[in-house]
């Protein structure tokens, strides 16, 4: 579970912890715990906040998981999560590692090896050689560590 940490200084002038940040974080993400605690370092008073966190989908990542079932939409958002670490490491756009539309094809077709994901449009050798490896491990890890469940469409009604 990712976590996020948060070090704010007590401001004597207005007389408060400013949590602008803390709570803009919190309404993008689902909050699982926090642990907070009040310190002093060199004659000044801090609040340290540790959030555990479940990362909320943008909107537009909320859009590719709407025709999904409940467990494939939990695989991409696995595959969102690894997308965006792997962006802001390398410092590039999001778009550049895969596209919604290529995260989504991964958890259509399953892909079990590089060959296999070499099929999916836009996953060339270049990206296969950056990032094939590591997909290929997060879909392995997920369907071995996840029980199957009944395909239940995300946000869909329940068709009978």
């Amino acid at each position: 579970m990712p976590v996020k940490f948060f070090t704010i200084p007590f401001d004597h002038a207005a007389e408060t912890f400013h949590d602008d940040e803390i709570n803009d974080f919190m309404l993008k993400n689902s909050i699982q715990n926090v642990k907070a605690e009040c310190f002093q370092a060199n004659g000044k008073v801090y609040w340290s906040v540790i959030l555990f966190y479940e990362a909320g989908l943008l909107p537009h990542e909320k859009e590719e998981t709407e025709s999904l079932s409940k467990e494939q939409g939990l695989l991409l958002k696995q595959l969102f999560a690894f997308r965006k670490a792997r962006a802001e490491k390398d410092g590039i756009p999001v778009f550049i590692v895969a596209t919604n539309k290529q995260l989504k094809d991964v958890v259509l077709t399953k892909p079990g090896t590089l060959e296999q994901l070499n099929q999916i449009n836009g996953f060339g050798k270049k990206k296969l050689q950056l990032y094939g490896a590591t997909i290929l491990e997060i879909v392995a890890t997920f369907y071995k560590d996840t029980p199957k469940a009944e395909d239940q469409k995300v946000d869909g009604p329940n068709e009978q």
